[in-house]
């Protein structure tokens, strides 16, 4: 299946932009006091971001860029290195956590089989080194980024 891929373009949309480094956009809004982060869930995925008043330019300027030049910045780098920080997120949340299997047995009672909701989003295919092929994964041969048709 393809499960996870939401959690990793949530990392992705994080990372950088055309005119913004990779990790930039946090250290510029923590430097003015502001605070962000990002969830997913069963079939939403959010972004929130609180700035100070004097901020609020640098806030709006930073998603622009972010959301009209995501895949200028995407690259094989930066697309290994989130692959490899939402395993880890998988390893402790879902693979190992202190409190057993109880979500997921709970999403298979609760969701019949087939249902979208039944499985993990968390990502199956994270395991391996390549996500599944005919994806909608961004292409980064050559270095540089461009949208592959599902």
């Amino acid at each position: 299946g393809r499960t996870g891929f939401a959690h990793l373009f949530e990392h992705l949309m994080l990372q950088g932009s055309r005119n913004v480094a990779s990790g930039a956009p946090f250290s510029a809004l923590l430097a003015v006091g502001a605070r962000l982060n990002a969830t997913t869930w069963f079939d939403r995925t959010n972004y929130f971001e609180t700035v100070p008043t004097g901020a609020l330019d640098l806030a709006l300027w930073l998603e622009a860029d972010r959301h009209g030049h995501l895949l200028d910045a995407v690259n094989q780098a930066n697309l290994d290195n989130q692959r490899d920080v939402v395993k880890e997120e998988k390893r402790q949340r879902y693979d190992n956590p202190p409190y057993g299997q109880e979500l997921p047995d709970l999403y298979a009672a609760l969701f019949p089989e087939g249902h979208p909701y039944a499985t993990r989003r968390s990502g199956r295919w994270l395991t391996s080194t390549r996500p599944p092929s005919r994806t909608c994964m961004p292409s980064t041969s050559g270095g540089t980024a461009r949208e592959t048709p599902c």
